[in-house]
């Protein structure tokens, strides 16, 4: 594994644990969006797509998302991701999807 790729690693990490140790949701959305920029500049974008539904969760607690309780916008959509995924067993993806849905579901009181 090449430096590009512990990057992407490394970023997830980090906005995994800012996240759940209730970091400043607009210092972690700023440290995604450089990371990204980042990921793309080395072309190791391909890793980085599971931040995406933590991503969303982000911004839909920042209200920046129609539906709050939906992993539904800029960043992913539960719906086709779900519908994508049925067959490819990234089993990391799909279980950051449900958790990520399930959390901002609670977290608007709607479960």
């Amino acid at each position: 594994i090449g430096d590009s790729e512990w990057l992407v690693t490394n970023a997830n990490l980090f906005v995994t644990l800012s996240f759940q140790c209730g970091k400043e949701l607009s210092s972690v959305e700023i440290f995604l969006n450089e990371a990204e920029e980042r990921a793309k500049k080395w072309k190791t974008t391909t890793g980085f797509h599971n931040t995406r539904p933590l991503y969303q969760a982000i911004l839909n607690l920042m209200g920046k998302a129609n539906h709050p309780t939906l992993l539904e916008g800029e960043a992913i959509s539960f719906t086709k991701e779900m519908t994508n995924e049925r067959g490819r067993e990234n089993v990391q993806l799909i279980s950051r999807l449900q958790l990520y849905q399930i959390r901002v579901a609670y977290m608007f009181g709607d479960l």
